[in-house]
């Protein structure tokens, strides 16, 4: 264990150091070439740069801290996830509606990597969802229950057919494949805007569990 974790100690350190560093230097010098004299379009591909790396540096930070860490607290998870998508809606002017409902486990999500995957899963349909769905409003909520949890995110914008092309990219099957490895299943709805419900087991784990460990036939109704 103690080898294990000085190792963790130093690839935290390497990612700092390496990676880290490149996407804060990435960002200072697309903030600093946002100088006077350049045109419009310019200085907005600059400005998109300084964002996406940004953005790089923050994914950075929470993967170190992931790997510093030997369990998360659900409150943490919540608060993180809550600045994280309020930061990717709010420069497109969508309004968050954030609620929960449930107990929150007070137990410490001891399965880190497998509470970054969930994570990350979210973050990829928040980031969807501010860059395509031309919304005005967004909902997401999270529904604990004693042996499961429900997320649901919610928009009232354009919405899209499951079966166009462009649906089909990276993102969406990436989704699918985080929850199946965790053990859970991802539903969507769209028409008038879209309906995304995530449906994990509790506790959280990468071990992937069939089907029946999720209670209730009828959970996706409850979200």
């Amino acid at each position: 264990a103690e080898r294990a974790h000085r190792q963790r100690q130093h690839l935290v350190r390497d990612l700092h150091d390496g990676v880290g560093g490149v996407t804060a230097n990435l960002a200072l010098l697309a903030s600093l070439g946002q100088v006077e004299g350049i045109n419009s379009e310019q200085k907005a591909l600059l400005a998109h740069i300084e964002q996406l790396a940004l953005e790089g540096n923050r994914e950075l930070r929470s993967l170190m801290n992931s790997l510093e860490k030997d369990a998360t607290h659900w409150a943490d998870f919540l608060r993180d996830f809550h600045t994280s998508a309020e930061k990717q809606i709010a420069p497109r002017n969508i309004a968050l509606d954030w609620s929960i409902t449930g107990q929150v486990p007070a137990t410490p999500l001891q399965d880190v990597p497998a509470g970054l995957s969930l994570m990350r899963g979210l973050k990829e349909a928040v980031a969807n969802l501010a860059r395509h769905a031309a919304a005005r409003h967004a909902g997401i909520r999270f529904a604990f229950h004693a042996t499961w949890l429900g997320i649901t995110i919610r928009d009232d914008g354009s919405g899209f057919s499951e079966g166009t092309p462009s649906t089909g990219g990276r993102g969406l099957g990436n989704m699918r494949r985080r929850l199946e490895e965790l053990g859970g299943r991802l539903s969507i709805r769209s028409g008038h805007g879209t309906v995304l419900r995530f449906v994990v087991p509790l506790p959280l784990t990468l071990s992937v569990k069939p089907d029946s460990a999720l209670v209730a036939p009828a959970d996706s109704s409850q979200l």
